[in-house]
């Protein structure tokens, strides 16, 4: 993998709430894949992110509760997203 060639798309999460993982670090993942889910406090899914990238799980939030606004995850690929997403160059 060549270092210039990466660059790191993330997952936000728009509300607060229970967030369950999907993916492990290290996990390969294809765009359109789901890699968390959110729950209110009555146990009810609220919201499911997908990668918009095909890649490697580089990185998530390791408490249960998080923000609105927080990054969920961050995935390393090699190419530009096809829909616009979200890009953090290295």
């Amino acid at each position: 993998m060549s270092l210039s060639a990466t660059v790191r798309s993330r997952s936000w999460q728009p509300q607060g709430g229970l967030v369950e993982h999907l993916v492990k670090l290290n996990d390969k993942v294809e765009a359109g894949q789901k890699v968390a889910i959110q729950r209110n406090s009555f146990g009810e899914v609220v919201a499911e992110y997908t990668s918009s990238v095909a890649g490697e799980v580089t990185g998530q939030r390791s408490d249960a509760m998080s923000e609105p606004g927080n990054a969920l995850a961050f995935i390393l690929f090699h190419k530009a997203t096809p829909d616009g997403g979200e890009i953090y160059p290295e």
